[in-house]
């Protein structure tokens, strides 16, 4: 019994040495194919993997992806990845984008999209003016 133990204890401390030591073969991360991953999700069936796409691109500002936005602008029919998107196509893309999104709402159908389309250009148009004096 006394051998057992001290069988086991040695076992583990071993086990935790092994587990702790760092290892230096891990490689990192690619980012480059991260990014390609991200626009290619913009191209899937499936609404939710294309709007956490739109999130992401626009979270990591990956402006590679501005032309396929632009193409869920107009071709999607789901509300929240047109959403998603056309924020991301504002972050990452600015004036550009927001012609994009100007150009996509005179065929867009839904009043919904069309009205956070105004919403969005509406919010653009009050940051750059200029503050009215009170003097």
């Amino acid at each position: 019994m006394k051998y057992t133990r001290i069988g086991f204890l040695v076992l583990f401390i071993v086990s935790f040495g092994i587990a702790s030591t760092p290892n230096d073969n891990i490689a990192p991360a690619d980012w480059d194919n991260a990014k390609k991953a991200y626009i290619l999700q913009l191209s899937v069936n499936n609404p939710g993997v294309k709007t956490s796409a739109a999130n992401f691109i626009r979270k990591y500002n990956i402006v590679e992806a501005a032309d396929a936005l632009k193409e869920i602008l107009v071709c999607d029919n789901c509300d929240a990845v047109k959403v998603s998107a056309a924020l991301a196509l504002i972050q990452i893309s600015g004036e550009d984008g927001l012609k994009a999104i100007k150009s996509a709402m005179l065929t867009e159908e839904s009043d919904l999209i069309v009205a956070f389309y105004t919403a969005i250009l509406h919010a653009d148009a009050e940051k750059n003016e200029a503050p009215i004096s009170k003097n």
